[in-house]
């Protein structure tokens, strides 16, 4: 008589898997005990947003620095992603954005960290006169509902930013977003760190501006039923069995809980230590993968 090697029985229940990029209604729930839940659910529209504002080009004159104030009329978050400006000039350039979380009314002072000021862009460019160049694209600037931001555009190298002399402030304006220039908000001068003494001016120019946001159309309520199901157990054992290498042994494990199950017979040829092996069917194993595995005439080895 030999002793049989111990074996192992998995059973899982079967899950769905949220597939990544892929949009469904998802219900999230916790209830306990294990039953059917009906819930009373909605969907809110999503707004997105991708606001380009442009103001005119008529670059007439220009400085190494332009100042200007952004505002976000949007119930939501947009992002400031790009900038772009008339140059007075051609060539190689150093460009870059500053902004400060509250608006220019008045003479901007220096535009540094000392001020308020924060760089949030630089890129090199390769600029054309009186053409609209794209500066910088990927701007991660998050502006929330309602605010109004101070910007400030520098070049330094072969040109500067082209503006007009301003009068009073003027808006521009795409998708809840706006540019404001102009008045006492525009203003001109030397590249950062330096102080802006030159107003009224216009910046010349484009900014793009992405988000999205919660709209204001809610479905009517409807009906969701979630089925929490028992968790997988194991009611039943299966018995360590010593039998002849002639004989037949049948192993047996039920499972409790919701269901459906699916089982995985493994040995352990190591005293019940690692590694188990998944068992297939064939030659002395039968029901490798169901609730009974059957060994027949099992050899010694």
């Amino acid at each position: 008589m030999v002793a049989c090697s111990r074996f192992i029985l998995w059973m899982q229940q079967p899950l769905v898997p949220y597939v990544a990029g892929t949009a469904v209604d998802s219900v999230w729930t916790r209830p306990t005990p294990a039953g059917v839940y009906p819930y009373q659910v909605t969907v809110q529209n999503l707004i997105t947003t991708a606001a380009t504002v442009n103001t005119p080009m008529a670059g007439g004159n220009g400085n190494n620095l332009v100042a200007f104030n952004v505002r976000n009329n949007n119930p939501y978050p947009v992002t400031f992603a790009s900038i772009a400006s008339n140059t007075f000039g051609s060539g190689a350039v150093v460009s870059r954005v500053f902004y400060k979380p509250t608006p220019i009314a008045g003479a901007p002072g220096a535009i540094s960290a000392a001020n308020g000021w924060t760089q949030f862009g630089t890129a090199n460019n390769n600029v054309v006169a009186n053409t609209l160049n794209q500066l910088m694209t990927g701007l991660t600037l998050s502006i929330p509902a309602g605010a109004t931001y101070g910007i400030a555009l520098d070049l330094t190298g072969a040109t500067f930013p082209a503006y007009t002399n301003g009068a009073g402030i003027v808006t521009y304006s795409n998708s809840g977003c706006d540019i404001i220039t102009g008045g006492n908000v525009g203003w001109g001068g030397p590249a950062a760190p330096g102080v802006p003494v030159n107003n009224p001016r216009n910046f010349n120019g484009q900014v793009v501006f992405l988000g999205s946001g919660a709209g204001t159309c809610t479905s009517p309520a409807r009906t969701v039923i979630v089925t929490v199901h028992q968790p997988t157990t194991v009611t039943t054992q299966p018995a360590n069995q010593t039998i002849c290498t002639d004989k037949v042994a049948t192993f047996t494990a039920a499972g409790g809980g919701s269901g459906p199950f699916s089982y995985q017979w493994q040995v352990s040829t190591n005293g019940n230590n690692p590694p188990w092996t998944n068992i297939t069917n064939g030659g002395v194993y039968s029901g490798a993968t169901s609730a009974t595995l059957t060994i027949t005439q099992p050899p010694v080895a």
